[in-house]
């Protein structure tokens, strides 16, 4: 199906120059695609409304790209609204295995006054199994995972680091130099 004369095709009739008409899902991710990077661009030079505006849009775009929704949830935090950040956080780190989801949801939760909501994130992405329940007032949390030491353990049994690898370019200007001699 044409355009009317005069008018623009809609965006699913729009071929990627193949012929193949474009579909809707391809135009929308395009334009959050688009959108992602504005607001990338924006945080690069500091500017908090603008990227925040850029990375809502991109959300509504594509609500179900993980990408889109940390994107906006640490702008949202770093406009100091952790209860906007929680909103896009907590679906997300429900449904997508990412330390950066959970990191994000931690920091959003302690911002919101949930520190065991926060320790809890914290404990998730470190895989460690936590349990909490009240007591009074009193809180108590169980943690089951590796110990302190089993953790200690297993880095010890990997063996030291490797050396560091020899720095790429040209070699220092002292081994440059000729050697220098000595006069007797």
């Amino acid at each position: 199906m044409n355009a009317a004369p005069g008018r623009a095709p809609a965006p699913a009739q729009q071929g990627e120059g193949n012929g193949a008409p474009r579909t809707q899902a391809a135009f929308f991710g395009e334009q959050a695609s688009e959108a992602w990077r504005e607001g990338q661009a924006a945080l690069q030079e500091g500017d908090l409304p603008r990227a925040l505006f850029w990375m809502e849009r991109a959300w509504r775009l594509a609500p179900d790209d993980p990408a889109a929704a940390l994107a906006l949830a640490g702008a949202r935090l770093r406009q100091s609204d952790a209860e906007g950040a929680r909103e896009v956080l907590e679906p997300v780190a429900a449904r997508v295995d990412s330390r950066e989801a959970l990191l994000l949801l931690a920091a959003a939760r302690l911002a919101s006054g949930d520190g065991t909501g926060a320790g809890v994130a914290l404990a998730a992405m470190l895989g460690v199994s936590v349990r909490s329940c009240q007591r009074g007032d009193q809180w108590e949390v169980e943690c089951t995972g590796p110990t302190a030491e089993e953790l200690q353990a297993a880095i010890d049994a990997t063996g030291p680091p490797p050396p560091p690898a020899p720095p790429i370019g040209p070699p220092a200007a002292e081994s440059r130099a000729a050697p220098s001699r000595s006069v007797t």
